[in-house]
């Protein structure tokens, strides 16, 4: 595509996804995608996906499995996709290892990236460098899933998209939308910068006293994104054999521990992954979410590649096979319940049949337990203590 070809490109695309009022994904489709992630690099005739604010998948054919979604699709032959969002360290080889890297185009990440012809795009300063000094030439900028700019030319709010076009039915920005100078300056924020939820982490006293009870069962509360935000000793003891005890996806992809605890651990993966999508689909400005898919789509090709199958699943009542490494197998009934008056919470109860073998081993594990028989908080006492009723 020649650079002259800016201005009539996509604009059937352009009306879509500025009605897109049901959430319908948008993919980019064969362009060359500069990730600035250390390990998937660049690719070639790529496509990037993204629903709201999120990235939810970036590599080859993701257009078969968009198209059963009724994807928004935007084709970018001969165009490169950059990260708007620049790491300046990273660019300087200063970052030590791949978790540490910001403002890549993976699973996970807010999509801000710019679409720019693959001649003006030969790394990501330069394709930076063609939204600084030549605007007219950037085919798209898009900042947590709004164009911002399209064709080359700004996206504002009630007022016509193409500059000096005056076409009937042509559309334009909701007034409803983020400005185009609120967007912009929002590219300057990383994930870590962006304002999150801190109610998220208040786990009530009378809760903790609730689980603090249950010495024969373990139970613990995890939040959207599945941190575990509090647990009973006995809970604690379940899952010692971990490096934490901090958030269950990280327990199963990338704890070493995570495979012989889960002797099901397709059974485990799976819905623990649909289950942070569906905290996704009601909440897709979650920054806590968005980091976690992100670090985990970066540790775990499984977990990246599960997250792509975009399956929506909440927590239920089913049976679990477990092994710890002190008492052997556990077969277990698993159930959760939403939390009355913090939504965001669930209570996560394992129990044992009544004289069960699984029930001796709970006993033994909780003779084992060392911590103090109270249920052992995600927060600080200080924080509890403010939201004690």
């Amino acid at each position: 595509m020649s650079i002259t070809d800016t201005m009539s490109w996509n604009p059937e695309a352009l009306d879509e996804i500025l009605s897109n009022d049901e959430g319908r994904p948008v993919l980019f489709t064969n362009a060359r995608i500069l990730t600035m992630d250390p390990l998937i690099g660049t690719m070639t005739g790529a496509d990037l996906l993204f629903v709201g604010s999120l990235v939810v998948g970036v590599g080859p054919a993701i257009v078969t499995a968009a198209g059963d979604d009724n994807a928004i699709v935007v084709d970018c032959t001969g165009l490169t996709i950059a990260p708007a969002v620049v790491d300046a360290v990273a660019l300087a080889g200063g970052r030590g290892h791949r978790s540490e890297y910001i403002a890549t185009l993976t699973p996970g990440n807010t999509a801000d990236f710019l679409v720019v012809p693959d001649e003006l795009a030969t790394d990501v300063p330069s394709a930076v460098a063609t939204l600084v000094t030549r605007p007219e030439q950037v085919h798209a900028l898009v900042a947590a899933g709004r164009p911002v700019l399209w064709a080359g030319t700004e996206v504002r709010a009630g007022t016509a998209v193409w500059a000096g076009a005056d076409v009937p039915g042509r559309a334009v920005a909701p007034e409803a939308a983020i400005p185009a100078a609120a967007d912009l300056n929002r590219l300057c924020l990383t994930a870590s910068q962006r304002p999150r939820d801190w109610g998220e982490t208040d786990v009530s006293r009378q809760l903790l006293q609730l689980m603090d009870g249950w010495e024969h069962t373990p139970a613990f509360v995890v939040g959207p994104a599945l941190d575990i935000m509090a647990g009973n000793s006995l809970a604690t003891a379940l899952h010692s054999g971990f490096d934490r005890f901090d958030n269950l996806a990280r327990m199963v992809f990338v704890d070493p521990a995570g495979r012989e605890f889960y002797q099901e651990w397709e059974r485990a993966a799976h819905p623990c992954v649909a289950e942070i999508r569906a905290a996704y689909g009601h909440d897709p400005d979650s920054a806590r979410i968005a980091e976690v898919v992100a670090e985990l789509s970066a540790q775990s090709e499984e977990f990246a590649g599960i997250w792509q199958m975009h399956d929506v699943k909440s927590k239920s009542q089913e049976g679990k096979h477990l092994k710890h490494p002190q008492v052997g197998d556990l077969h277990i009934k698993f159930a959760a319940f939403t939390v009355n008056g913090a939504p965001h919470q669930q209570l996560v109860v394992y129990q044992a049949e009544p004289a069960s073998p699984t029930a001796a081993a709970f006993e033994t594990l909780r003779a084992m337990a060392t911590r103090p028989k109270q249920a052992q908080a995600a927060v600080p006492v200080a924080d509890l203590a403010v939201n004690e009723q």
